[in-house]
C-alpha cells in the first residue's frame, strides 16, 4: 500500500491512475481521457475490504485540498483583479479610446457607410436565425412508433432520482417508475445543505420499498455521482429529476449504446401540477422544450445533440463514472457539461423522441402565487433563467471555443454538432452584445432597428406556425393557437431576462471563482459521502446474495458537511 506522500504524484489531489485532465483544461483535447476510473476505491465493488486504501485516498485528496485552496487574502486580491480586469476589458473592446476606436464606434459608422451595408446587417442576423430555426424543421421529424412495452428490458439498467426537499412529489414519480423498474432498481438520492435528512423522503421510500440514501451536501451533481457508486451493479443508468412522471410507453433505448454512443436524451414537454397543460407560460415553456427536442434530435441523429435535457438522461454507467474524471465540478449547469464532457472525450448523444416525457415547470414569468415547488424547481422562470440557466453563458464561451478549435474525436459526426456547438456560442455573445446593438441601432437608425425587430418576429411566427401545424401535430402535441402572441412575448422579455443575467454572472463570477472548485473526484466531501453511504445506507436488500451487498445497514448516513464547496455558490433561488 503506498504512502500519502506517494500518492501525492507531482501534488495532484487524486492519484494519477484515478483521474484525467479537467475538460476546462486546453491539454484535455490532446491527452486522452483515462477510462480506468474503475480502480478507484470509491468504486471497487467490495468497498469493504478496500477501507484502508479508501481512507488513505481520502486522506491524500483532503490533504492537497486544503493546500491548494486559497486563503482570505488570496480570495480578496483575486476578486479585486478580476473585477479590475472585467472593466477594462468592458472599456478597451467597446470604448476603446485612447488606444482604438472601439466596437460601439465601429459599429456605429458601420450602419452609416450605405444602404447596401444596412441591408447586409438585416440579412445576417435574419438570415442566421432562420437557419437555426428552419434546419431541423426540414431535415428532422419526431419518431412516428414507440417501442413495444413487451419486449422493453430493462433488467440491466439502475434508476436514480436526485431528490431536494421533495416528499411532497416524490409519490407519484415513484408509482410512475415502478412501471417501468423494479423496486430495487429506483435508488432515491436525498440531498440538501444539513447533517440530517430535510424532510420525510425516507419515510416515502421505505412505504413504497425502494432504495433511499442521504447525503448532506446540497448539490445534483454529488447526488449523481453517489447514485453511480451505488450501483455498480448495473450497466445503464437512468437519471430524472425528482418531479418527473416517466410514461408507462416510455422506451429503455438500451440498444442504441453501440459504438461510441454512450448517452440518449429524450424530448421532453412542459406541465402544470400533477400533468395538466398549466398556465400560458408553462404552455410557452411547452413549445420551448419540444422545439428544442426536435433540434437536439437532428443534431444527434447526424452528429452529437450537444447535451441532453437534465430532466431525463439514458447514460452507459461505466461512461457516466469515467466523465467524472473531466467534469469540471461545477454545481450549476451540471448536465451541459456532462454533455460538453461527453463530446470532447468522444462521446456521442443521440436522442429518443419517441414519447414526449412531462416535467414540472415554473407557472408564472415573474411572480407566483404559490408558496412553494416541490425539488429543485423555481415557482418563477425568470428565476430559474437569471440565477441558474444562464449563469455559465459567458464562461462557456471559452469551452465552446476550444471545442470548436481542437475537439475532433467525433469523426465526421463533429460537422454538425460543431454547426450546434457555433450556435451556442452565437447565442453567449449576442448575449453579451445585444444592449449595445440595440441601442446604437436606434440612435444610428431607429428605421433599421423597427425593420429588424418586425423581420425576426414575423420569422418566429412562421416558425411557430409550422412546427406546431406540422410536426406535433402529427404526434398530437399541438400548441393551443392562443399561446402563439404570449410566446412571442414571453420569448421578447427573457432576450433582456438573458442580457441581464449574463452581466450579472460576469459580476458574480467575482465571488463564485475566488474560491477554487475541485472536480467531484476531488472534493473530500463529495468522496466521504459516497464512501459513508455505500457502508451504511437504508437499502432494501436486493435480489442478490447478502454477501455482495458489503455490508450496508439499514440507516441513514449522518455526515458533518464541510463548507468548504458551498461557500461561493449562489444562494439557491
Amino acid at each position: 500500500m503506498k504512502s500519502v506522500s506517494e500518492l501525492l504524484v507531482n501534488d495532484n489531489p487524486i492519484p494519477q491512475r484515478y483521474r484525467s485532465r479537467s475538460v476546462s483544461s486546453v491539454a484535455f483535447f490532446v491527452t486522452p481521457m483515462k477510462r480506468n476510473n474503475s480502480v478507484n476505491p470509491i468504486f471497487q465493488e467490495n468497498i469493504v475490504a478496500e477501507k484502508e486504501n479508501v481512507r488513505e485516498f481520502l486522506e491524500a485528496a483532503k490533504e492537497v485540498q486544503q493546500r491548494q485552496s486559497r486563503n482570505r487574502w488570496q480570495k480578496e486580491i483575486f476578486r479585486c483583479a478580476y473585477l479590475v480586469a472585467l472593466v477594462a476589458l468592458v472599456y478597451f473592446v467597446f470604448i476603446g479610446k485612447p488606444l482604438w476606436q472601439g466596437v460601439g464606434s465601429i459599429y456605429y459608422n458601420f450602419i452609416h457607410t450605405s444602404t447596401t451595408s444596412r441591408i447586409g446587417i438585416v440579412g445576417v442576423f435574419i438570415g442566421w436565425a432562420a437557419i437555426q430555426g428552419c434546419v431541423p424543421l426540414i431535415f428532422a421529424n419526431f419518431e412516428a412508433e414507440v417501442d413495444d412495452v413487451e419486449s422493453r428490458d430493462a433488467s440491466e439498467t439502475a434508476l436514480i432520482i436526485p431528490a431536494y426537499k421533495a416528499a411532497n412529489v416524490l409519490p407519484e414519480t415513484i408509482t410512475a417508475a415502478l412501471q417501468i423498474f423494479r423496486k430495487e432498481q429506483i435508488f432515491v438520492i436525498a440531498n440538501g445543505n444539513n447533517p440530517t435528512p430535510m424532510d420525510n423522503t425516507a419515510d416515502v421510500c421505505k412505504e413504497f420499498g425502494v432504495n433511499h440514501a442521504w447525503v448532506p451536501i446540497g448539490s445534483k451533481i454529488v447526488a449523481e455521482f453517489v447514485g453511480v457508486a451505488l450501483t455498480h451493479k448495473f450497466k445503464y443508468i437512468m437519471l430524472i429529476d425528482d418531479d418527473v412522471h416517466l410514461p408507462a410507453n416510455l422506451p429503455l433505448v438500451t440498444n442504441r449504446m453501440t459504438g461510441n454512443t454512450k448517452c440518449v436524451g429524450y424530448t421532453i414537454k412542459s406541465t402544470g401540477a400533477n400533468g395538466i397543460k398549466g398556465t400560458l407560460i408553462q404552455q410557452c415553456q411547452d413549445m420551448e422544450y419540444k422545439a428544442s427536442g426536435l433540434g437536439r434530435t437532428f443534431a444527434g441523429k447526424y452528429g452529437s445533440a450537444t447535451f441532453p435535457h437534465g430532466a431525463i438522461i439514458l447514460w452507459e454507467r461505466e461512461c457516466l463514472q469515467n466523465l467524472f474524471n473531466v467534469h469540471p465540478g461545477f454545481t450549476i449547469s451540471e448536465d451541459w457539461y456532462f454533455g460538453h464532457c461527453a463530446r470532447a472525450s468522444g462521446c456521442r448523444i443521440q436522442f429518443c423522441s419517441q414519447v414526449f416525457v412531462e416535467t414540472e415547470t415554473p407557472p408564472a414569468l415573474f411572480k407566483s402565487s404559490n408558496a412553494a415547488r416541490g425539488g429543485f424547481g423555481e415557482m418563477t422562470v425568470f428565476k430559474q433563467r437569471f440565477y441558474r440557466w444562464n449563469y455559465f453563458f459567458v464562461h462557456r464561451i471559452y469551452d465552446d471555443g476550444a471545442y470548436l478549435l481542437l475537439s475532433w474525436r467525433l469523426g465526421w459526426r463533429e460537422l454538425v454538432t460543431k454547426f450546434y456547438v457555433l450556435i451556442e456560442l452565437y447565442d453567449s455573445c449576442m448575449a453579451i452584445l445585444r444592449p449595445w446593438i440595440v441601442i446604437l441601432t436606434l440612435v444610428g437608425d431607429a428605421k433599421l432597428f423597427f425593420i429588424m425587430a418586425a423581420g425576426l418576429t414575423a420569422m418566429y411566427c412562421l416558425i411557430f406556425i409550422w412546427f406546431n401545424a406540422w410536426h406535433l401535430r402529427k404526434k398530437n402535441e399541438m400548441i393551443q393557437w392562443r399561446v402563439l402572441p404570449v410566446y412571442l412575448g414571453m420569448k421578447f422579455v427573457l432576450l433582456w431576462v438573458t442580457c441581464a443575467s449574463v452581466y450579472y454572472a460576469m459580476i458574480h463570477y467575482a465571488i463564485f471563482f475566488m474560491a477554487k472548485h475541485p472536480r467531484v473526484i476531488e472534493s473530500t466531501q463529495a468522496l466521504e459521502a459516497a464512501y459513508n453511504v455505500r457502508l451504511g445506507t437504508m437499502l432494501v436488500p436486493l435480489n442478490r446474495p447478502s454477501s455482495d451487498v458489503l455490508g450496508m445497514q439499514e440507516t441513514i448516513t449522518r455526515l458533518s458537511l464541510s463548507q468548504t464547496d458551498a461557500e461561493s455558490m449562489p444562494e439557491k433561488q
